[in-house]
Parts: C-alpha cells; structure tokens; sequence
C-alpha cells in the first residue's frame, strides 16, 4: 500500500514536506475547515482513478457500523415455478442460506504541515494530491480484493488464438454459475496489450480490426456494460524504481458489479462508505510557526461475492 511506509502522526513532531498517517484519535471537530472540505469536496480528479476505483469497487453509503450479506451469488436469481398457493394453503416458504456480517469503515486520512501563512491556493493544491493518494491507495486495495476472489485459469494468446472468443465463453460460464450475465470485465494493461498483439498477429480475416476495439466497442461486442483497463501505477516508498501495478499479474476479470451497489445486493467487491463517502480536511494551527492539515475519509472495501467471477491469467504465445 501507498502508505506502508508512512509515520504515524503525532502533534508537534511532524516535519514540513513529509505525509504522515492521520491518527483519527488526535483529529477533532475543532480543527474541522469547512472552506478547505468545501474545496476537497468539489475537486475532480483528472486521471482514471476515481473513475476506476468506482468502476471495480462502487461506494455503498453506510453507517461507521453497518451490516452487510455475503449470500451465495446464486440465491439472488432464483425463480420459482411453485409460487401459486393452493386454495386453504401456505405459500411456499423459502430460506437464504447466506450469512451476515457486521463491519466498521475503517478511518484512512494522511497529514502534511505547512508553514503558516502559506496560500490558499498552495494549501489546495497539496490537498488534492493527498486526495489523489488516498484514493490511488484505495484502488490498490480493491485491486487486491478482486485477484483474492478466484485463482483463475491460464490462457495463452498469440497468432493462432482468439482473445475475444475466450472472453465471450467466460462470459457464458460465469453465466450459468450465477443465472445472470456478467456486467464488467477488468483488464490488467499488459493483458490488454497481449490480446491487441495477439490480434494484430493473427491471419485469421478481422484480427486486425479487433486489435483496433475501443473499450467501449469491445464491451458493445461482448455484451457487457463495461470493459475497464486499469493502467495505474504505484510505488510504497519514495525513491522506489520500478513502479508496481494495481494487478500483480497479467490477468482478466469477468464478474459483476453493480454500480448502484446496495449492503445486499450480490455484486462481487463494494466499497463501503460513511461520512457520505466525503473527504473532510482539518487544520491543526496550535503551532506558533506550522499548520498540520489532515485529509481522511471512511471506508471499507470488501469482497462479498467470488461466485462467477471468472479469471484468465494471461500469457503471450
């Protein structure tokens, strides 16, 4: 995670130009800015991950306690051809076997300090970096959350395969392991560049054109709401060469979830929000020379369904 590396934050012994882990029991109303919330709240995140976190991981407002179903996905599309009540008899009774389980969003904030006095416009700048950082923490977790669902099967593509057909009969097979179509398949980057070369690659009459698919053409040729190519990159400490990615290994995900996700719906990973899932920022100007502002938001991202959610781990012919 993007903040494994952090310091905890402690009043008074904080350094400028270092982010500290914010401690929600040192946080109080009284340092609460509600111009610079106001800012944090409005801000809009020009890169994908926002987009992308909402996409695998859709914010389901909560209490900071709240419950939550992990139904086998299947209850959820049954039907009954039995319904009808026989004339001076019951109806049909009927049990969900899945369980329910009480959770708490989890305080996540980060702490930076500045010197007093220092602009608006600074202050601002710096908050929505923090923003971008909490959140590009966040799609990390949820990425790791989605690989946990399924160890999936291998796939290699090359010349002589047809990426799309897999992904098609994945689709079919995650299907009949539900009773209802899949809505999303998520695409590790190198998976994506795999299947473009694979296509490319191919004498077979259309490869060319396939290879040339936008997302959106391709989520139109599979049927799906969404095909989602998640493409950030990440490091856990500064000075970090490499950069790491939300996936681990090239892979494939199709699965569903909804985008107006509820505590009981069977969609495969939720994000859980309280605090109307809103980013709040405090000010700590106690400090004759600093001010230490705090940016945190609730939540708690969970994987409540692995059934149907199909994976191919990717490889290059």
């Amino acid at each position: 995670m993007a903040s494994a590396a952090l310091t905890p934050y402690i009043p008074g012994q904080v350094k400028v130009g270092v982010t500290y882990i914010a401690n929600e029991d040192r946080i109080t109303e009284d340092g609460f800015s509600e111009p610079l919330t106001t800012y944090a709240q409005g801000w809009r995140d020009n890169s994908p991950i926002m987009e992308d976190l909402q996409s695998i991981a859709p914010s389901v407002p909560v209490a900071r306690r709240f419950d939550y179903k992990t139904s086998p996905k299947a209850e959820a599309f049954l039907i009954d051809i039995d319904d009808i009540r026989a004339p001076m008899g019951d109806f049909k009774r009927i049990e969900y076997t899945g369980g329910e389980e009480t959770e708490k969003t989890d305080n996540k904030g980060l702490v930076f300090r500045v010197e007093k006095g220092t602009s608006d416009k600074s202050k601002q700048r710096k908050i929505a970096l923090t923003i971008q950082r909490l959140y590009r923490s966040e799609l990390v977790r949820a990425g790791k959350i989605l690989q946990g669902l399924t160890n999936g099967s291998a796939k290699v593509w090359g010349p002589d395969s047809d990426p799309d057909a897999d992904l098609i009969l994945g689709i079919e097979k995650s299907a009949d392991q539900t009773g209802v179509q899949p809505n999303v398949v998520i695409f590790d980057s190198k998976a994506w560049a795999i299947r473009q070369i694979a296509h490319r690659s191919s004498d077979k009459a259309g490869g060319m054109a396939s290879a040339s698919l936008t997302k959106e053409q391709l989520a139109d040729l599979l049927g799906v709401e969404k095909v989602i190519v998640l493409k950030e990159r990440f490091t856990i400490k500064k000075g970090q060469g490499a950069k790491e990615k939300i996936l681990s290994t090239p892979a494939v995900f199709i699965t569903n979830i909804d985008q107006l996700a509820m505590e009981d719906d069977p969609s495969a990973i939720k994000r859980f929000v309280s605090q109307d899932g809103e980013i709040r920022v405090h000010v700590d100007d106690h400090h004759a020379k600093f001010e230490d502002i705090t940016v945190e938001h609730y939540s708690k991202i969970i994987g409540t369904s692995g059934i149907g959610t199909i994976r191919y781990n990717v490889s290059q012919e």
